[in-house]
């Protein structure tokens, strides 16, 4: 099988750091992510309960995935670097905290809320916790597996937000922020620590990468760890509730050097709020534009506003679609390359490469229009 090491990875690695130090470059770093959700596709396929337990997190099932798609991207010559995580859409935080973890038809994971919410008091993640054993297990095994010819990284952890809004259900929740707003704030420092306590202990056994980390689902080498924060729950919760309730909770969370909020397009109301706290390791933001959310050119403002702060930015769409060439076209114009990454809209190998190509171009024709706006 081919590798990543036969790519220019220090070419890549060069670009990468780069883009953490917001130094000057030609383009921003592209994606055009081609079946990268395969191996959770075929960790699904597996499934014959409708409860899943740690015992069925078995990674043998889904290396041969990871090996496919590093020859994929391989070919495709993008910017980015497959890394093998624990399977992404297992609720590996939510199952460590205590919530049931129940198999759809259809194979989709999701949390169930803890039978009585009220009775919570408190949130914590052992070290003989079985569903964070199963985690570390995986990438102790990836790590054997891919051998040094890719990298492994941390699992998919979600932030207080999500963690609260599983294990309490909903309308328990969000009536809480009235009625019980100490508690609530209790809640989301202790699963805030609970994230921690999970991405720390994964973190130690995963292995450096070219002498640093890559983060994950993104693909981005990082010198030290790198790992995603996220509040999705945060689209349904205000300004005001936010920074009262799990502001503190966030920003006590990004402990690690190269830190990253991933948030979705309907809770960009909460960026301004967000860096205005500085967390001192945020060093960037993913923002995921969803199909309900605003529109790329009216979203250029606050993305602009990160930009200001001196913080990366990664812009994504959803699994299966990506960035038009238009899209494109806006987010040149309207963003400074320095610090960027765009993931573009690709389905195979033979698109990806019309795709890239196109881009560059272009990127050439949008820095051609900004010079003569500067003349």
């Amino acid at each position: 099988m081919a590798g990543q090491k036969q790519r220019d990875i220090q070419a890549i690695l060069k670009r990468h750091r780069k883009f953490w130090s917001l130094e000057q470059v030609d383009r921003p770093l592209l994606v055009v992510p081609v079946d990268i959700y395969a191996p959770t596709k075929r960790f699904c396929s597996t499934l014959v309960r409708d409860k899943l337990d740690p015992s069925d997190v078995d990674s043998a099932k889904v290396m041969e995935e990871y090996d496919r798609m590093v020859g994929v991207h391989e070919e495709i010559g993008d910017d980015y670097l497959v890394a093998a995580e624990p399977v992404l859409g297992v609720p590996w935080l939510e199952a460590m905290v205590g919530c049931p973890i129940h198999v759809s038809s259809t194979g989709a994971m999701a949390a169930r809320s803890v039978r009585d919410p009220q009775s919570i008091r408190t949130i914590a993640v052992s070290r003989e916790n079985r569903w964070l054993q199963a985690s570390l297990d995986f990438l102790k095994t990836a790590t054997r597996h891919a051998a040094g010819r890719y990298p492994v990284c941390i699992g998919h952890l979600r932030g207080s937000t999500d963690i609260l809004f599983a294990m309490m259900g909903s309308e328990s929740f969000f009536l809480s922020f009235y009625d019980q707003p100490e508690r609530i704030r209790t809640l989301a420092q202790m699963a805030a620590n609970a994230w921690v306590e999970a991405a720390t202990s994964q973190l130690k056994v995963v292995p450096r990468f070219h002498d640093g980390y890559v983060l994950r689902w993104f693909g981005i080498w990082a010198p030290e760890p790198t790992v995603w924060y996220q509040d999705d729950a945060s689209t349904m919760i205000s300004r005001d509730f936010y920074q009262d309730l799990f502001l503190s909770p966030a920003r006590s969370a990004l402990v690690f050097p190269y830190s990253v909020f991933h948030l979705h397009s309907p809770s960009l109301h909460i960026v301004d709020s967000i860096l205005e706290a500085n967390p001192p390791n945020l060093r960037a933001f993913n923002i995921n534009m969803d199909p309900t959310g605003i529109s790329i050119d009216k979203a250029i403002p606050v993305l602009q506003r990160i930009q200001e702060h001196h913080k990366s930015l990664i812009l994504s769409k959803d699994l299966y679609q990506n960035f038009t060439l238009e899209e494109y076209d806006e987010i040149i114009q309207g963003l400074s390359p320095q610090g960027l990454c765009v993931w573009l809209d690709g389905r195979s190998v033979e698109e990806a490469h019309e795709i890239l190509a196109l881009a560059n171009e272009h990127t050439a024709k949008s820095r051609t229009r900004i010079l003569r706006r500067g003349k």
